[in-house]
């Protein structure tokens, strides 16, 4: 998501003077910033304890309903009839069934069985659906386009792809650490401070900076 929005970002210098695109960004920058700090400072500081029980029971929920969709297809498939006796073994195996097969063809075809099984286990699908809509549209997306239209496409797609990725690992490694400590208020005004900065720099540059005689480079 990150590398896409950098390079729909590199789109606008083509709509756009370089000047306008900095207006642009001055402009989406300050304005996420106020709007950022206004619901900062209208928390009352214990929206993480109401969040977190909330996404807990989402989780329990959706696991609740995987069980019983498991508890189903289990109950499907012991159907009534002979029950199963393995066929007697044959007297005399080739030569190929005798010879095991070697410890990387085992563990490969276990990898990709365990691959395939997570990419299309239900868990996978959920966190990648949900991760995907919540960035599109949000406050980091058209950040990231913003800052693509005036610097360089390739450093933002890697500054920002690693710093999502940061969040993300951030997120799974300590998440419940983390969620009962750190206020959502702090982080939301933090967060806006940071907007206004940027959004006073882009001002900076809108004001200072010439306009390029050659176009933007990746």
């Amino acid at each position: 998501m990150s590398t896409l929005s950098s390079f729909m970002g590199a789109i606008l210098p083509a709509l756009l003077t370089r000047r306008a695109a900095h207006w642009v960004s001055a402009i989406l920058f300050i304005v996420f910033g106020v709007i950022a700090l206004r619901q900062g400072l209208a928390m009352s500081g214990d929206e993480i304890d109401k969040e977190w029980k909330e996404t807990q029971e989402e989780i329990q929920e959706d696991e609740d309903v995987h069980e019983l969709t498991d508890l189903e297809q289990q109950a499907g498939d012991d159907s009534p009839g002979y029950p199963n006796i393995a066929p007697y073994p044959r007297t005399s195996p080739s030569v190929k069934e005798q010879a095991s097969p070697s410890h990387f063809g085992v563990f490969l075809r276990e990898g990709t069985r365990n691959l395939c099984g997570l990419m299309f286990s239900p868990v996978f699908s959920q966190a990648f659906i949900l991760s995907f809509l919540g960035e599109w549209g949000d406050r980091s997306q058209i950040t990231t386009m913003a800052l693509a239209s005036t610097h360089r496409v390739g450093i933002v797609a890697i500054g920002t792809s690693l710093a999502h990725m940061a969040c993300i690992m951030l997120a799974v490694m300590a998440g419940a650490i983390f969620a009962t400590r750190i206020s959502p208020r702090h982080l939301t005004i933090g967060g806006a401070m940071i907007f206004l900065v940027f959004g006073l720099m882009a001002v900076y540059d809108a004001i200072y900076e010439p306009e390029p005689s050659a176009p933007l480079h990746l």
